[in-house]
């Protein structure tokens, strides 16, 4: 692969892995490298019961497991595809992710950019406002009602 990667921002909803498939066209189309990011805000660490047994489950395990699944659907792709997990403000990681890798776009789907919540603020606003490199948002809302 040559040029500059196609980050994207996954969660582990149909809404952001819906996204993820428009990046990985994306990415195909301009032949580049594509980094699936998954971004959980807090580290922590919690027992979960399964009758007699308990299970541990972490924050960095469902981020792990949220750009793997992703990444493994992509598996037979004609490009590169990393997956990455991260702690930490999504929208900020994400931004110093795709700095890091010096990324030519970053995706992600726009749900939280409508009603209320557009004006407390989302992930993709805030990265449509922050971003040095270019930006597109999936019009996700198709997939709400999915």
């Amino acid at each position: 692969m040559t040029g500059k990667p196609i980050v994207v921002g996954v969660d582990g909803s149909a809404t952001s892995n819906y996204a993820a498939s428009v990046a990985l066209e994306l990415a195909t189309a301009l032949g580049r490298a594509l980094h699936i990011v998954s971004v959980y805000s807090e580290s922590y660490t919690q027992a979960v019961r399964f009758g007699p047994s308990k299970v541990l489950v972490s924050t960095e395990d469902r981020s792990r497991e949220a750009s793997n699944n992703v990444a493994s659907t992509f598996s037979d792709a004609s490009v590169d595809v990393h997956a990455v997990s991260l702690t930490g403000k999504p929208s900020t990681e994400l931004l110093k992710y795709a700095d890091s890798v010096n990324a030519e776009t970053i995706v992600v789907g726009n749900r939280g950019m409508r009603g209320v919540s557009r004006f407390l603020g989302s992930v993709s606003n805030d990265i449509s406002h922050r971003a040095k490199m270019n930006v597109f948002i999936v019009n996700t809302e198709s997939q709400l009602n999915a």
